[in-house]
């Protein structure tokens, strides 16, 4: 079996013949099966043929005048947007093609954006050069170990389940030593303790794959298999406790939780933890 499958194409043909639900279920296990030996760099080609396009898809959540922040990017804008010092440094890694890094330049940020997508970054380029800002952000190919110099702020909006373990650790203790001394590191990610990842709970996982596969399913949609598809990206997803250990072995010791999803909230956090798609973390 390949490590994953890098075009759209082949699932259909595979759910031609085999079914839409055992293809699904043959995605989903392929990634769990392949998600140690995967890393940021066998995804590139993916993120810039099909995942940059899904991207442009995700739902409008506010807009601020020319640009739009969508439900991945509203955690750290919104913490951002309240803080007084907006002409602080943000460094943004993995920006993509720079929506997020746009919103926080047209607000008064000092942005810097990095992305190891070449395509990616000359879309933030072509966007950034159509308006004026106080501080005009920056772009760049680059990877982040590389980087020099001292930022108030770091964000990782939905990035580091796009890197393996290995890759996660280099990159947070050089982002620990970029950090001023009160400067915060912003992460927003999926939330692996969740039932739609379970990444921290492996086997209530392979308990539910059992029981349906002995019961009659509607077929899946072509919705649900292009959402298999694309959550091969995502080669490192972890729950809270597995972020917190992660955190702190690299030097950051305070730490503050948010779960979040598009539809739903409970008033108690450890419900939310389990059943909320998505996790907003500040680290210092």
């Amino acid at each position: 079996m390949a490590k994953f499958f890098d075009s759209f194409d082949i699932v259909i043909r595979l759910s031609d013949i085999l079914g839409s639900n055992k293809t699904y279920d043959l995605i989903l296990d392929n990634i769990y099966r392949a998600r140690r030996t995967l890393s940021s760099a066998d995804m590139v080609k993916l993120y810039d043929q099909e995942y940059a396009c899904r991207i442009k898809k995700h739902a409008v959540v506010k807009k601020l005048g020319p640009f739009e922040i969508n439900y991945y990017n509203e955690f750290v804008f919104d913490y951002l947007d309240a803080r007084k010092n907006k002409s602080a440094s943000i460094l943004d890694i993995g920006c993509g093609s720079g929506e997020l890094s746009l919103a926080l330049a047209f607000i008064g940020y000092d942005v810097h954006g990095i992305d190891s997508s070449e395509h990616a970054i000359q879309n933030a380029l072509e966007k950034r050069d159509k308006y004026s800002f106080a501080k005009t952000p920056s772009f760049e190919s680059r990877d982040v170990l590389s980087i020099d110099g001292e930022y108030d702020y770091i964000v990782l909006s939905d990035v580091i389940e796009h890197l393996s373990l290995n890759e996660s650790q280099k990159m947070l203790q050089k982002c620990r030593t970029l950090l001023s001394e009160n400067g915060e590191l912003l992460i927003h990610t999926p939330n692996g303790r969740a039932t739609r990842y379970s990444s921290e709970y492996r086997i209530l996982y392979l308990i539910s794959s059992y029981f349906k596969r002995l019961i009659k399913r509607p077929e899946r949609s072509l919705d649900d298999l292009k959402s298999a598809y694309y959550m091969q990206m995502h080669i490192n997803v972890m729950g809270p406790t597995q972020l917190k250990k992660l955190l702190k072995r690299n030097g950051f010791r305070k730490l503050v939780f948010h779960f979040r999803s598009p539809d739903y909230r409970t008033s108690y956090k450890y419900i939310d933890s389990m059943i909320c798609h998505d996790m907003g973390v500040i680290c210092r």
